[in-house]
């Protein structure tokens, strides 16, 4: 069993048609969902079988075991997504309470909500096979309006079982972390503070952060602040010294180191780009 990253801020999410993948068992802080639209399939979950076909809207919750799928038949066409944390922030107390008796929703033949749904991840399909210049926008509205309807199928949900809870506990504990990052960024932060809000001892948060998020607090916090910049350098014609204050460097020299370390360029060279 493996321990997948959490999806980054800058690609909070991820769509993809084709077939699920097929690695061994694994587990990570994100929503999953693979909505199967030709074939079938089967996957584990939490050591447990079952089969998806054709219609069928699959809901992975985060923190659950997975893996293993493999196809029911020869043609076999899927929308797979994945909702990462900094999508998903305002809505994952929710989401993680998407614990439905069986974790596959039949959509086929549906009315009502599920019509919608339905009707939802076939235009979601569409966009990603036949891409546009606003696709990427529509794609994302779709996201929030699946997400909704996701939410209101809640009513035969069911308490998670203790392992799980106990993981969940630890998500939302770096989530906490990770709100300190996106609201004060552009001020001193130190890994003390942001244990105290996540709830933990230091040494807990910091084994805990790394786990989930696949690199350290203070590398997170340097790649949200370089992201600010980005826009600060394009949009602006700011001094370097005062975007690197902008976003929480005390000095443009270890902004500039941090800069060259996460892009592989100066800030200048950056600026220059066409």
């Amino acid at each position: 069993m493996r321990y997948e990253q959490m999806r980054p801020d800058d690609r909070p999410y991820k769509l993809w048609i084709g077939a699920m993948r097929c690695g061994g068992e694994h587990i990570h802080a994100d929503f999953e969902f693979a909505y199967c639209f030709v074939g079938g399939f089967e996957i584990d979950i939490d050591r447990k079988s079952y089969s998806v076909n054709t219609g069928d809207l699959l809901l992975i919750p985060p923190m659950a075991l997975h893996g293993g799928a493999k196809k029911s038949n020869e043609e076999l066409r899927v929308l797979s997504g994945i909702l990462g944390i900094s999508f998903l922030k305002n809505y994952l107390p929710s989401l993680r309470e998407l614990f439905f008796d069986t974790p596959i929703i039949s959509l086929d033949g549906a009315d009502g909500n599920l019509r919608e749904l339905r009707a939802l991840l076939d235009d979601t399909v569409r966009l990603c096979m036949s891409p546009s210049p606003t696709s990427s926008l529509r794609k994302t509205g779709n996201l929030y309006k699946i997400i909704a309807s996701l939410i209101e199928l809640t009513s035969s949900q069911k308490a998670p079982a203790a392992r799980r809870a106990e993981e969940l506990h630890r998500i939302e504990s770096v989530e906490r972390a990770l709100e300190l990052i996106y609201s004060r960024y552009n001020t001193p932060i130190d890994v003390e503070e942001a244990a105290r809000a996540a709830g933990c001892s230091t040494s807990n948060f910091c084994r805990t952060f790394k786990t989930i998020v696949g690199e350290s607090f203070h590398k997170r916090l340097n790649r949200h602040r370089i992201s600010c910049a980005l826009g600060l350098l394009r949009e602006s014609s700011m001094q370097i010294s005062d975007i690197a204050a902008e976003v929480g460097f005390p000095e443009a020299k270890s902004f500039c180191r941090v800069f060259r370390d996460i892009m592989g360029m100066t800030p200048g060279e950056y600026r220059r780009m066409p």
